[in-house]
């Protein structure tokens, strides 16, 4: 939003702020697995929580990147490095896809899964979509159709309720 701001009301030092805090994510958050770390604490120091990465935290961040890259694009300018910073999670997704279509809800920063259930899988179909879009890659098409198919047999037609909250699997709250 600060990005987009800035652009709009053609003040460059907003935009340069929202480029700082983009770039920052880019340069730092992927780990050598390809997953991205997501909590990053500013005090007492600086330093990166030892947090594991969770689909949905993972998957919103990664969208607001690459919506950040699409703002960009579209009043002229361009940050590749953005572009390579979101394939890098999607390249991940399209790797580590189970053979029924879905992932694991969350992971270590060396990608081994923690905790095995799959219904969080929703939560990675729409930043697919976007990145296809965004690179004309089919790849990513595909995982997110193969992702969609399992949701609508495991979770649609199941009914089953899946909620999207990191710390508390299921419950009912303003993130379900």
């Amino acid at each position: 939003h600060l990005l987009r701001y800035g652009l709009l009301t053609n003040n460059e030092e907003i935009v340069s702020k929202g480029e700082s805090a983009v770039d920052f994510w880019c340069a730092n958050a992927l780990t050598d697995a390809g997953l991205p770390r997501t909590w990053y604490d500013v005090y007492p120091q600086p330093h990166w929580r030892n947090y594991n990465t969770f689909l949905r935290v993972a998957s919103d961040g990664m969208s607001g990147a690459l919506r950040a890259w699409e703002v960009l694009q579209k009043h002229g300018r361009t940050k590749p490095e953005w572009l390579r910073f979101c394939r890098g999670f999607g390249d991940w997704l399209t790797t580590h896809q189970n053979a029924d279509g879905s992932w694991y809800r969350e992971y270590t920063w060396d990608g081994k899964a923690v905790n095995e259930s799959k219904l969080n899988t929703t939560h990675c179909i729409g930043y697919l979509i976007e990145l296809a879009k965004a690179t004309g890659e089919r790849k990513y098409r595909d995982a997110a159709l193969s992702a969609g198919e399992f949701c609508w047999k495991n979770v649609h037609l199941a009914f089953a309720y899946v909620g999207g909250t990191p710390d508390n699997p299921n419950v009912i709250d303003k993130e379900a």
